[in-house]
């Protein structure tokens, strides 16, 4: 496979192998990240779902709040 090198116009050349392993370690970084902490650390209020199936916020400091029903 051959790929673009951004604007210095250079091709870089990878084999199935290469890109197999390039692969594995992206899907075993995404799996281990934290992307809540990531994004309250950006300053991104985040939500997600509890047990019950209610909406929770969670602020970039750290306060979980339960939205009504």
């Amino acid at each position: 496979m051959s790929v673009n090198d951004g604007d210095s116009g250079r091709r870089c050349y990878a084999g199935a192998d290469d890109i197999a392993d390039v692969a594995e370690a992206i899907e075993v970084s995404l799996a281990s990240a934290d992307y809540g902490a990531a994004l309250a650390a950006r300053g991104i209020t985040t939500v997600a779902l509890d047990d019950g199936g209610r909406i929770v916020e969670y602020s970039p400091g750290g306060i979980a709040t339960v939205q009504p029903d």
